[in-house]
């Protein structure tokens, strides 16, 4: 992935949107920044972006529901899940689901932009003879 990235983020709290831009736009991704996940979809129609932080708790739908509903729209959406509660979903469930990541908003910014602009590689696959 490209060090400036399209961004997607998605969360119902005005102010942690509002601090997620700041920071991600300073350090010179693009940024779409909604409250709702109607907003994001529609979004994802005009645009192809890179990557999304999603809240998990979104009204109407969950961050896992609106992922999904994204990838149809951008297939190769690596997408980082937000929650702020450890009891709603896990970060095995949330992997097995597609996520690349699972943190909670507790966390640093530095950390979600870690999980965004990772290039590790995939791992390779040795045949054993």
């Amino acid at each position: 992935m490209s060090k400036n990235l399209s961004l997607l983020i998605v969360d119902s709290n005005r102010r942690t949107l509002d601090t997620m831009t700041k920071w991600f736009l300073q350090r010179g991704h693009q940024v779409t920044a909604v409250m709702h996940p109607r907003q994001a979809l529609e979004a994802a129609t005009f645009r192809d972006y890179d990557a999304a932080v999603i809240e998990q708790a979104l009204p109407e739908k969950s961050g896992l529901q609106l992922m999904r509903k994204l990838r149809g729209l951008v297939g190769d959406l690596r997408v980082i899940l937000l929650s702020s509660d450890p009891n709603s979903l896990t970060r095995q469930e949330a992997l097995q689901c597609g996520a690349h990541e699972l943190l909670y908003k507790t966390c640093q910014l530095r950390e979600i932009d870690s999980c965004l602009t990772d290039t590790a590689p995939a791992v390779e696959e040795f045949e054993v003879t």
